[in-house]
């Protein structure tokens, strides 16, 4: 809530580290001796030290750990497994505490198991209403009258209450991991209410749940036939934010689609590629159209569900990755790709581009799961450029970056020679110093080397004798490129002798520091030979050296 609240300047900031393993020992120790009495009745279950619950990596987190005791201390409550996966877990704990929330009534006779059920499903939907609540709105949390109108626009059944707000505090007000603040607004001094879960992954778990069930049933029921399925629903509370912006929702949503069964895997991934190749011409019944958590704006609706689609797709396909042409349809795979790049590049907000480029990867023409960092301003053109597989327009925006914002990019996997020529090139307009040149990646053929090489020198040659700051650690990768220059390559260029011999005349200690500057075999056709030494000591000299034999020694690599 910190930043609906204005803070002074000065004003200290706490922040709630996780726990050690000792501290957990040490809570779950006081745990146990406040319930002690009721332990020992049965009406609690002890906490040992070493039980599964300490030793589940969300215990780290005092506000988790707490609601872990809680569930684990039903004696009714199913045990917690260490080796279940996070998504269980949370399975687990939503699910018992709806069934706790349905079991309460004012009906003197115990609810049957039936009934029990059927309410703690509808609770786990309304509760799900509210998370894509939030999540639809870009926020962690939400206010009773947002609540009551989303629940109205999405429930195919008339509302009792005729107040919004009144439904949307019927919602979830009952449920204690629901975090509810109020205040009174107004002349007629009403009361709003606003509501966030107590930890955001409980409201991450449940959209992601109900994405992948959602995908599920209509998967199966497009495996029976009968024409396009009704994606109304899942259109409705998928197409107003980025996936690729919660990353917690794409984590519980690949270990779900981890639990599915290999034919529901296959259906659900037909639907998700044939949802996304017909994003722009779905038929939509406007059943939900009055859902609007946010403003009406078409292009980023379809912006946001086609990327959503996709991101659900390449999740399924995990380290495989899926080939760009499975989510085109009958299209070709180029244009339409780069076309679909360019819908999202249109309908989503800048700042949310940086969590595509982040979230998804092109490799070769197969899409994976993207490092976990975003390409930020002034790179995040070149992010979407290697997104949409435009190769030249990506090398046009790495050129440019360097003349208009006299920056390079350098990111992984990217061609040595690329990257070193998107910097050399602008810095020979430049006034600037210039970046250290990279070693080659190992096994770059030595023609590209070469190029490279060649293209340094150049840049030695316009501004390598005045360059002080950083032309010596340049002159020495230039000549230490020449093991890996092909044989019939060029000598170094004057422009290299040029600007040793500057540096060399500026800081005579450099000559000894620098030793043998090529670091090659003196039998190495690319050392710099008699005469290009004889050469350099002669510039030396027009530079009024001292008359130093420790000097050519030292550039000849010669001990003294």
């Amino acid at each position: 809530m910190a930043d609906r609240v204005l803070i002074a300047d000065g004003t200290p900031m706490i922040k709630l580290e996780d726990f050690d393993d000792a501290q957990i020992a040490e809570w779950l120790n006081r745990w146990n001796q406040v319930n002690a009495a009721a332990s020992a009745a049965g009406l609690t279950r002890p906490l040992p030290v070493g039980s599964p619950l300490g030793g589940h990596e969300l215990a780290r987190q005092p506000l988790l750990l707490l609601m872990l005791a809680l569930y684990a201390s039903d004696p009714a409550a199913p045990p917690i497994d260490t080796v279940m996966s996070t998504s269980a877990l949370y399975r687990l704990l939503v699910t018992e505490f709806a069934r706790r929330e349905a079991k309460k009534s004012a009906s003197a006779v115990p609810l049957s198991e039936k009934v029990v059920a059927a309410a703690a499903k509808e609770h786990l939907w309304r509760l799900t209403v509210a998370a894509f609540a939030m999540v639809n709105r870009g926020r962690q949390d939400i206010t009773d009258a947002e609540l009551g109108a989303d629940l109205i626009a999405l429930e195919e059944r008339p509302m009792e209450a005729a107040d919004v707000a009144e439904i949307g505090r019927d919602l979830v007000g009952r449920f204690f991991f629901v975090h509810r603040a109020e205040a009174r607004t107004g002349n007629d001094d009403a009361v709003r209410r606003c509501y966030e879960f107590l930890h955001a992954t409980f409201g991450e778990y449940l959209v992601a749940e109900h994405l992948v069930k959602a995908l599920r049933t209509l998967a199966a029921i497009r495996s029976l036939g009968g024409g396009p399925v009704d994606d109304g629903l899942l259109h409705a509370l998928s197409s107003h934010q980025p996936l690729s912006d919660r990353p917690q929702i794409l984590a519980f949503a690949a270990e779900l689609f981890g639990e599915l069964g290999e034919a529901d895997r296959e259906q659900v991934t037909g639907l998700l590629e044939e949802l996304a190749a017909v994003v722009r011409h779905r038929h939509d019944t406007g059943r939900h159209a009055s859902y609007r958590p946010t403003p009406l704006d078409r292009v980023r609706h379809m912006a946001a569900y086609s990327l959503n689609l996709v991101l659900l797709r390449v999740l399924m396909a995990g380290a495989e990755g899926v080939e760009i042409a499975a989510v085109c349809g009958d299209a070709d795979p180029g244009p339409a790709w780069r076309s679909t790049v360019a819908l999202w590049t249109a309908g989503l907000a800048p700042e949310q581009l940086g969590g595509v480029t982040a979230a998804l990867a092109n490799q070769d023409g197969f899409l994976e799961m993207g490092i976990p960092s975003r390409w930020e301003p002034p790179f995040r053109e070149i992010g979407l450029a290697r997104l949409s597989g435009d190769e030249k327009l990506e090398r046009r925006l790495r050129f440019g970056l360097g003349f208009s914002d006299d920056a390079f990019h350098l990111q992984r996997d990217d061609p040595w020679h690329e990257t070193m020529a998107s910097w050399i090139f602008p810095a020979m307009f430049s006034s600037g110093g210039g970046y250290d040149l990279l070693d080659p990646d190992p096994g770059t053929p030595p023609e590209i080397v070469a190029s490279v090489a060649r293209l340094v020198d150049r840049l030695l040659l316009l501004h390598g004798h005045r360059w002080y700051g950083n032309s010596l650690a340049l002159l020495r990768s230039r000549l230490s490129l020449g093991s890996q220059l092909p044989p019939d390559s060029d000598r170094p260029h004057v422009a290299v002798l040029l600007s040793l011999a500057a540096r060399l005349a500026e800081n005579p200690g450099l000559a000894r520091a620098l030793g043998d500057a090529s670091g090659l075999s003196p039998d190495s056709p690319h050392r710099l030979n008699d005469i290009q030494l004889d050469v350099l000591h002669d510039i030396i000299k027009m530079f009024r050296w001292p008359d130093d034999t420790a000097l050519l020694d030292a550039i000849r690599g010669t001990p003294s």
